[in-house]
């Protein structure tokens, strides 16, 4: 690779980046990472940032805000689904009318339930 760009003297835009990238590079050690949660934070660095792990843990520590945003605007919906819920609940008639009174649940009349004085 070097021998070519000595021949033509021109150098790979990807061989420069590459080259800033290794020159600036900083590093990061974490220990006890649970083996899944490192497999799992790899296979994302490598799928959505071509194995840039500094990218990757970047983009997570930047959307903790939006989980935390997310996480409350849902339970704001449930909160509003539930108020539409009750809201729109017609009360109940317990009592079902009749021509002398009205009529308990229990089928007794209201006046039946009163002692009868003496």
């Amino acid at each position: 690779m070097k021998e070519n760009e000595k021949e033509t003297g021109v150098q790979n835009p990807a061989h420069k980046l590459l080259g800033k990238l290794q020159e600036n590079r900083k590093s990061l050690h974490i220990a006890r990472v649970p083996d899944k949660t490192k497999e799992a934070f790899m296979a994302l660095a490598e799928e959505e940032f071509c194995g840039d792990y500094g990218m990757a843990l970047k983009w997570l520590i930047d959307d903790i805000p939006g989980q935390d945003i997310r996480m409350f605007a849902s339970q704001i919906e449930d909160h509003e689904r539930r108020i539409q819920e009750l809201e729109s609940r017609k009360p109940e008639n317990n009592e079902i009318p009749e021509e002398t009174g009205k009529k308990m649940l229990d089928g007794t009349k209201r006046d039946e339930r009163r002692p009868k004085k003496k």
